[in-house]
């Protein structure tokens, strides 16, 4: 293989009029200007949405463009992709939301965690009302237009946000934050959301001390 860039080196795989790229462990999405999506990199859990598994992609003897690989069941109606740990959501321009790749811990929100799914699914329970996602290793934040939040996925440090640890295999609404919510943001197993006022609130994993509130612990 070619030498580590360490250095900032232009992606020549991805090409011209990109309008978003996602990036995990080891994959990535690349959403287009013309709302086409693309994907290249591991795909043993159907992460890159082709409808089948395997390791890597191409070879790495190929000429670049041949690295990424063209989404087509999702259309051109996508504004926006996410990258998990080994899943993928794209959110559509009409507030729909698909997932495709690993769900093990529910984080692909269709009622169920197990199994794969390697072509796009919608996820039914969030409705078609949203305007940004966020995600963590393993689970999803959703803000709505009303500006209420929902989430899905695992839960063992609290950071659904919903007072248990229970894991959710569909999108369930965050009661206690209200409807004044302008952003959400999600660490590894912790989660934040901006309020209108400017003000942050967070919860989740705080074995680091990463919640900022002075102490460790889940909360």
């Amino acid at each position: 293989h070619d030498a580590l860039p360490i250095s900032p080196t232009e992606d020549t795989t991805v090409g011209t009029g990109v309008r978003m790229i996602a990036h995990s462990l080891g994959h990535k999405l690349v959403l287009k200007d013309d709302g086409t999506v693309w994907a290249m990199g591991v795909n043993d859990r159907g992460q890159l949405g082709l409808g089948y598994e395997t390791g890597w992609q191409v070879p790495y003897d190929q000429p670049p463009y041949t690295y990424m690989m063209n989404l087509q069941s999702l259309g051109s109606d996508n504004y926006a992709v996410y990258a998990l740990h080994r899943s993928s959501l794209v959110l559509k321009q009409s507030g729909a939301v698909w997932s495709f790749g690993d769900n093990d811990g529910g984080q692909l929100g269709i009622g169920v965690s197990s199994g794969t799914r390697t072509t796009p699914v919608e996820v039914i329970g969030v409705g078609s009302d949203n305007i940004m996602l966020s995600d963590g290793f393993f689970h999803v934040l959703a803000l709505k237009a009303s500006g209420e939040v929902w989430g899905w996925g695992t839960n063992d440090a609290g950071q659904l946000g919903i007072g248990n640890t229970a894991n959710q295999h569909s999108p369930v609404h965050i009661d206690s934050l209200g409807t004044d919510n302008v952003a959400v943001i999600s660490g590894h197993t912790f989660s934040s959301v901006l309020k209108q006022s400017g003000a942050a609130w967070i919860w989740g994993d705080n074995s680091y001390g990463q919640l900022g509130i002075g102490w460790q612990a889940y909360i």
